[in-house]
């Protein structure tokens, strides 16, 4: 449970525990954790001063207030009270601080130089990082015991170069036509002819292609290797200002808060491996406030209004048209997105703006009545957000590996048969465009709930509650919403392929067909009891049920469906320089680019396109938790913990293609009756390509032990140490809250959405962790040194060691010949994928498993290794930090000078290893490329008064 004491201000004395924790909820308090700002998304619930400021988008990633800001903050786990929604993933409760009858406040400055860090594991020098982060706060009384403002303010300046991106260009040898290396035989895609001694004439190079290697880094290492430096320059403004005013029983609470990020990206004519796009962020977070105290009564009620703009833009000004390709030009000239599959990729990015606004009110009504401490809640968010993109109007070409296929008409061959050759010679595998990206999208979020915390006995506490959480579906403006019902024939869109419905067809709306639910009652029920009188050992237990509603970004894929905005797959196009060459219909977006809320008329054509949708009968996720946790407090202030925490998810939503193009086997008129040229004839519904539907048929489970043990403050030390075994499980793991996809959380196989259920991407069998705080014996001598410089310094330390994340062994190659390109490898029999792991470390690097356990899936698989069968390297990291504190005039001012050391033992943190992405098909299978940050030193100094 959690005592606080309620009014921002002086003047409230009631003390009142509020039942914010369901028994057995895991709360921290006391240190500061990375954003986490998110709620109703199905990941973090955010609350910011009691008003559940719901993100537009419904997504984490907002900004954290200034720490020095923050006056307490609460992190709940598992098995929390009815008053947070849609948040099985974790809660965090954060109050700004208030003013004082006295005024008090504080200057800080963080800096961290490169020139003191370590240097990344695959950079050839350390980073030379300039970062500042500097500003203060203050407040004190307007009217003593009436009126109260704060105030704080935050600046960052981040100037960096990062290297350890290794990614892989031609070699010299290759930029002059010379492939003698390569083992196959290269020859001519367009006419057949082989190439002796795989040489190709530098005349045989694609126009295109010519002029973006001009702009790719040289290597002279035998694999193209070469190491990427990305220059970064940010800067970002924090503003926190709030007003108190206190009368009789009444609080009135104002409060702004104001991010100002700015990233101008980076332009490199030399190096288009650096390109950057700039990015601009502003996000406004207003509230006011109302809270009645008296001995028994409490009332908050709250009303915040939250604006979030996002733009980006690209830092790649050309296009594949100004390269020479023929194409439509974009709006704005640009390079979205290229890639050469294990390889390099550019990535300018595109323009794109991103305006969000909530308003949300709330309030909450606790009571004291004898035994029984009732809480009564409500909260409404009206929530708007709009997008608007250049998305996919540049173009993006991918270079990737494609299934062995004997030469078929009209074209001699797919490829020249390597990777790099196919670059050379202008033969991507895929190139896309599309008219951009516009969705206007309107809702509302409703919550009820009620709690009981009843005290039926001085040793036993039973908390019982009950959340209503009524879902009525967002809405898309302007009829920008599509329903897929195959066999139906739209009388919106006459010329609309059979399957497609819109708005006002029957059974289709603006919702996409997703219907209401108003079956959300989310029971909480928890229960604490103390076994022996002098409440040394405790038993608490919970459970606890969330219906997730999923957020407003669900519907921002039918920013980019047809007839209003259009986006077409061009399966191995003729050449980069005539990709829609011999394409049904010619180029579709010869007439130009229409991004616009003008209607369409009945009679507008439909190119051959992608559409994203929700499946019929689409359900709300819904996640269930329990835990049971015994508590003992030894002699000496010594605390042990064991837990027992679970969860279940249902109706979680995934990705399934629903217009897989099926495998014919066989030979048709003397050629493959499959082959990834022919994907779009062999889909089931002709006239579409990707069908890209959300299912909620998706389930999860989490069981835990978690043990803990913590001795607190004594003789200046406390420390915490936990170790978790747990296990996870499900079909897919990323964006599993309830998001209409974009292709992310895709299923592998859609013909069998279970066939690759197993280990959650995230899953951490085992994880042991422990922080101390040494406050060092300090000295009542009026001796100088003694006094003032050895006394008063304070050290912390915090240890994590965890077994690596689980990943899988993908082909790189869509084998499956389905179209979605997520073919997992088949096992080779007898062969172990394991390598001895006490190996020298430059061989772990260089084979981190054994590629040979592994070949590509056989033609119209998936691929039979299972997914998250391997583990990546393990994670062992100690952050230490000391802090040196000195008071001046009796206390009233204070210096802290501080120092943090982030992993001061250096050691490498190595990711997954290729092959998790790339695949097996990647020269560099198996080796790992990338490591997360080295040493890094941080100082600081902060003035107190």
């Amino acid at each position: 449970m959690n005592t606080g004491t309620t009014g921002p201000g002086p003047g409230v004395a009631l003390q009142f525990t509020y039942p914010t924790s369901v028994g057995g909820s895991s709360e921290q308090q006391g240190a500061l954790i990375p954003a986490v700002n998110g709620t109703r998304s199905g990941g973090v619930y955010f609350s910011l001063d009691g008003a559940n400021n719901v993100d537009a988008y419904g997504v984490t990633g907002g900004p954290f207030p200034n720490p020095d800001a923050v006056q307490e903050f609460r992190v709940l786990t598992n098995g929390y009270g009815a008053e947070y929604g849609s948040a099985p993933g974790g809660a965090v409760n954060i109050v700004t601080k208030s003013g004082t009858n006295e005024f008090h406040g504080n200057l800080f400055e963080f800096l961290r130089n490169g020139a003191l860090n370590a240097r990344n594991f695959f950079a050839a020098d350390h980073d030379n990082i300039r970062r500042n982060q500097f500003g203060g706060t203050a407040g004190g009384p307007i009217l003593k015991d009436k009126f109260f403002i704060f105030g704080s303010y935050q600046g960052t300046t981040l100037r960096s170069s990062v290297g350890g991106d290794i990614q892989f260009v031609p070699t010299e040898a290759q930029r002059a036509g010379n492939f003698s290396a390569i083992p196959n035989q290269i020859h001519n895609p367009f006419t057949g002819a082989t190439y002796a001694g795989n040489q190709i004439p530098l005349s045989d190079f694609n126009s295109v292609t010519s002029k973006i290697l001009e702009h790719l880094p040289h290597s002279s290492a035998p694999d193209g290797r070469v190491e990427v430096v990305h220059p970064t320059s940010q800067d970002e403004k924090q503003l926190t200002l709030k007003s108190d005013y206190l009368m009789g029983k009444h609080t009135f609470v104002l409060r702004y808060f104001l991010s100002d990020y700015r990233n101008p990206g980076v332009v490199n004519p030399q190096n288009w491996l650096q390109i950057s796009g700039p990015n601009f962020v502003r996000w406004q977070d207003a509230m006011i406030g109302h809270n009645y105290a008296t001995s028994t009564t409490v009332n908050e009620a709250r009303f915040t209004v939250q604006r979030n703009s996002y733009n980006q833009f690209t830092g790649l000004p050309v296009s594949f048209k100004s390269l020479g390709a023929n194409v439509t030009e974009p709006v704005r000239p640009e390079i979205e997105f290229m890639t050469m599959n294990g390889f390099f990729t550019i990535n300018g990015g595109s323009f794109g703006g991103f305006p969000r606004t909530t308003f949300t009110g709330s309030d909450r009504l606790s009571v004291i009545r004898g035994r029984h401490q009732i809480s009564l809640g409500a909260e409404i968010s009206r929530l708007r957000a709009d997008e608007q993109t250049d998305h996919l109007q540049s173009g993006i070409a991918v270079w990737a590996p494609l299934p062995p296929f004997p030469p078929v008409q009209p074209f001699l061959s797919f490829t020249s048969g390597n990777v790099v050759s196919d670059f050379m010679l202008g033969k991507p595998v895929v190139f896309a465009q599309a008219d951009g990206m516009l969705a206007r999208a309107r809702g509302s979020l409703w919550g009820f709930y009620g709690t009981d915390q009843i005290r039926v006995s001085p040793q036993f506490t039973l908390t019982l509650g009950l959340r209503w959480d009524p879902y009525w579906p967002f809405q898309t403006l302007h009829g920008r919403a599509t329903c897929f019902r195959p066999g139906q024939k739209s009388t919106v869109f006459t010329k609309a392929p059979t399957g497609l419905l819109f708005p006002g067809d029957p059974g289709c709306d603006s919702s996409g067909g997703v219907q209401p639910d108003l079956h959300t009652f989310q029971p909480r029920v928890g229960f604490a009891y103390r076994v022996d009188k002098k409440g040394n050992t405790s038993i608490r237990g919970g459970y606890g049920m969330y219906s997730m509603q999923f957020p407003m970004q669900s519907f921002l894929p039918f920013a980019n469906q047809p007839p209003y905005v259009g986006t077409t797959f061009r399966m191995c196009p003729p050449s980069i320089t005539n990709p829609w060459d011999g394409f049904p219909g010619g180029n579709p977006f010869a007439a130009g680019f229409h991004v616009n809320d003008l209607p369409r008329p009945a009679d507008v054509a439909f190119p051959l396109g992608q559409v994203a949708v929700f499946s019929p009968g689409f359900k709300l996720p819904s996640i269930q938790q329990w835990n049971l946790t015994m508590e003992h407090l030894f002699r000496g202030s010594m605390v042990a913990r064991a837990s027992y925490v679970g969860s279940k998810g249902t109706h979680l939503s995934l990705g399934r293609e629903a217009n897989a193009a099926v495998y014919i086997p066989g030979q048709c008129g003397g050629s493959p009756c499959s082959t990834t040229q022919n994907t779009d004839a062999r889909r089931p519904v002709q006239g579409l390509q990707s069908v890209l539907e959300t299912q909620s048929v998706g389930n999860s489970s989490y069981n835990a032990l978690q043990l803990s043990v913590e001795r607190r403050m004594t003789a200046g030390l406390t420390f915490t140490s936990n170790y978790t075994w747990s296990k996870s499980i499900d079909t897919v793991s990323f964006n599993a809250n309830g998001t209409l996809h974009s292709g992310f959380n895709t299923v592998a196989n859609p013909f069998n959405l279970g066939a690759y259920r197993g280990l959650s991407d995230f899953d951490l069998p085992h994880s042991f962790s422990t922080s101390l705080v040494w406050q060092l014996p300090s000295s009542e001598s009026d001796n100088f040194i003694p006094k003032h410089i050895l006394s008063h310094w304070q050290v912390t330390g915090i240890w994590i060691w965890q077994t690596g994340q689980p990943f899988s062994v993908l082909s790189g190659v869509d084998n499956s010949l389905s179209g979605v390109g997520l073919d997992f490898a088949d096992r080779v029999p007898a062969v172990s994928p394991t390598l001895d792991s006490g190996r020298p470390r430059g061989q772990v690097i260089n084979q981190y498993f054994n590629v040979a356990a592994f070949q590509q899936n056989a033609l119209g698989t998936f691929g039979n290794s299972g997914r998250n069968t391997l583990r990546g390297p393990g994670y062992n990291n100690l952050d230490f930090a000391v802090m040196k504190t000195i008071a001046f005039n009796n206390d009233k001012y204070g210096l802290t000078l501080r120092g943090e050391f982030f992993n001061i033992t250096n050691t490498p943190h190595f990711t997954a290893p290729t092959g998790a992405g790339g695949g097996i098909s990647t020269p560099q299978a198996g080796q790992i490329l990338h490591a997360r940050d080295p040493r890094i030193i941080q100082v600081a100094i902060k003035f107190n008064w």
